[in-house]
């Protein structure tokens, strides 16, 4: 391909903002890549990080940051270029902090994304395993069901948008190819909007969420007055359309329907508006499916979900057996889980409000598996020891952060459990994240 030079790829962004001062120029080969889709080389056997590099490439590259054990570099051109690389079809894409592989194919990101998952649970948990190659999503354009944009007030009138790579400032995004059509017309009529606020006022931010069942659009606005929000909109809430007002862990509707709907494995939802639900609803059904072929339910098992949500893992399983047991620590969501039980005619189900590390080591149930999907934090302290002392058989964990997988599946290892399987999923295609799915045992079979 031959020299490629930096401009070329539409690189607007300023790696070396932070240093200003560049060390110095050279050359390097591209032969690794890091937990956040950087390209990684070596330079006089030190790690540098170059951001827009991929695997076995060839570049030039701008050392501005150089520490004892690793560099930091800004791509200046692309030398030998990777036959894998391609042209960002989003035009945002080299100054937003969205995506981080518009630059390279789609299957070299389940490639990539497969060893990210494979070194993290080597280097930072020891865990040597069979990783399974990342699952690709079913949609990999536009696949949200949720967004969330930054307003920010500016001299020239508020900007509503995404961050820009490396910093707060608000990058406006007129067309996102992650979400619907739909989606991006309404966040468009929501940004004129609130060009009408006075200034000066706080920042805000607006999430807009869209049903995967019967399409409708929820628009939820957090950071001002509900008073000043009515006095703004007054009138021109589009029709079809909830509008949400959030202050205070408190929702109020404006306009239109409390809850939105959604349906998982035939299991049907009302969520209310802050509640988690995956934001791929084609890569939550591939999930529920390995746990349901993982477990190999038979009926009779009582199952715990820790970190239960809305009870999106939980509900859907509860028709297969004896009992289902969720905790979940944010009140809204749990009383959403209760509701759509009834909902769905399900009897054999309870669920406990409260933190996952404070519940845990009260219960004295006998479990068959717990299925654990925590924050990207991952496991509070004193969960891991709680799975241990109930002596649950088998656990499934749901991570969308490898690193505090790997820590926590170290724990668990010094448990006496052991990883039988991993499957990465791409729920997030064209960006860095990666979900797993693990199963783990107590008796190494």
């Amino acid at each position: 391909m031959g020299v490629v030079p930096i401009c070329l790829l539409n690189d607007n962004k300023d790696y070396s903002r932070k240093t200003k001062q560049v060390i110095c120029l050279t050359r390097c080969l591209i032969d690794g890549i890091s937990h956040d889709g950087q390209g990684v080389g070596r330079l006089e056997g030190l790690a540098v990080f170059v951001p827009g590099a991929l695997p076995g490439e060839t570049v030039d590259i701008e050392v501005t940051q150089r520490r004892k054990n690793f560099a930091r570099a800004r791509l200046n051109a692309v030398l030998e270029a990777s036959p894998y690389r391609t042209e960002a079809p989003c035009p945002y894409y080299w100054e937003c902090g969205g995506c981080d592989y518009q630059h390279a194919e789609y299957d070299l990101q389940l490639e990539l994304k497969t060893r990210v998952v494979d070194q993290t649970l080597q280097r930072v948990g020891k865990i040597d395993t069979t990783v399974n190659p990342c699952l690709p999503s079913p949609d990999i354009w536009r696949y949200r069901n949720k967004v969330a944009w930054h307003g920010r007030p500016s001299r020239d009138g508020w900007h509503l948008g995404y961050y820009r790579s490396d910093c707060h400032d608000i990058l406006e995004v007129k067309n996102c190819l992650l979400i619907s059509e739909s989606m991006q017309e309404i966040s468009n009529t929501v940004g004129e909007q609130l060009r009408q606020l006075p200034q000066p006022l706080p920042a805000l931010e607006i999430t807009v969420r869209q049903s995967s069942v019967d399409h409708k659009i929820m628009v939820i606005v957090s950071g001002i007055e509900r008073k000043l929000v009515l006095q703004t909109l007054e009138g021109q809430y589009p029709m079809g359309v909830s509008w949400i007002h959030h202050q205070a862990e408190q929702c109020s509707v404006l306009s239109g329907e409390p809850l939105l709907r959604e349906q998982l494995h035939n299991t049907s939802f009302e969520i209310s508006p802050m509640a988690f639900f995956q934001v791929n609803h084609g890569q939550a059904e591939q999930i529920l499916k390995i746990i349901t072929q993982w477990l190999d339910l038979q009926g009779n098992e009582v199952i715990l979900d820790a970190y239960c949500g809305v009870g999106s893992l939980a509900l859907p399983l509860a028709g297969q057996v004896r009992k289902v047991m969720g905790i979940e620590a944010f009140k809204p969501a749990v009383k959403d889980a209760q509701a759509n039980a009834r909902l769905n005619g399900l009897r054999n189900t309870r669920f406990l409000a409260g933190l996952t590390e404070d519940v845990m080591p009260t219960l004295t149930n006998r479990f068959d598996a717990v299925i654990l999907d925590p924050p990207r934090s991952g496991c509070a302290p004193g969960v891991v020891q709680s799975v241990a002392r109930l002596n649950i058989p088998r656990v499934v964990y749901v991570s969308c952060e490898p690193s505090t997988l790997a820590r926590d599946l170290a724990l668990f290892k010094q448990a006496g459990y052991y990883v039988k399987e991993v499957q990465p999923l791409d729920m997030f295609p064209w960006t860095r994240h990666v979900e797993c799915v693990v199963l783990m045992s107590r008796v190494k079979e």
